[in-house]
């Protein structure tokens, strides 16, 4: 199945953001932007959640620089969380696999316990439909969000209306007796 394909059948899996991950931030990795191969490299847990991936990243056919590795358990040879490899850093690339990473169980798990995706230098095409399969992402994840806050604002302007009625009330009520107040002595 083509990058296109599973774009268009709708699944949303930790294995496509990955990849969309990548290709967003090509440029930020790899020193050719049309040329190598990025491999990440990961293991899962008994339910398919991720314990922790490496990327790898090849300029020269057998041979690999390991750029980062992001471990979600702590470990005593291992610090959780992204470690960059001296010479690599994307701030773009980690805050996407943070995201990631730390939404994953709003998205479908890898296929594998152990395995590895490859990703070779996107076409216009295809990094034009990473940007739009990520962009769909963030607005599904944020939907929730803008609807409590229109929710939260609709709320606030009908309390907005409640204490403005209650402020032309009282100050109806004060005209009045202010009004009966003076009546005799004026």
């Amino acid at each position: 199945m083509n990058r296109s394909e599973v774009e268009l059948s709708g699944n949303i899996g930790l294995h496509r953001i990955l990849e969309c991950t990548v290709i967003l931030n090509w440029n930020e990795l790899m020193k050719s932007p049309t040329s190598g191969l990025v491999q990440i490299e990961y293991r899962t847990d008994a339910t398919y959640s991720l314990e922790y991936l490496k990327v790898w990243c090849s300029t020269v056919r057998g041979y690999a620089n390991l750029a980062c590795e992001y471990w979600v358990c702590p470990l005593w040879s291992h610090m959780v969380g992204l470690q960059w490899v001296t010479g690599y850093n994307s701030a773009a690339f980690a805050t996407m696999l943070e995201s990631a990473i730390q939404h994953q169980d709003t998205h479908s798990k890898l296929a594998h316990r152990s395995g590895s995706i490859q990703i070779r230098p996107a076409t216009e095409e295809e990094r034009a439909a990473a940007e739009r399969f990520v962009t769909a992402i963030v607005e599904r994840a944020a939907r929730p969000w803008v609807e409590r806050l229109e929710q939260l604002e609709r709320e606030v302007e009908a309390l907005r209306q409640q204490v403005a009625a209650l402020q032309a009330s009282r100050e109806a009520a004060e005209t009045s007796a202010s009004a009966r107040r003076r009546w005799p002595f004026g």
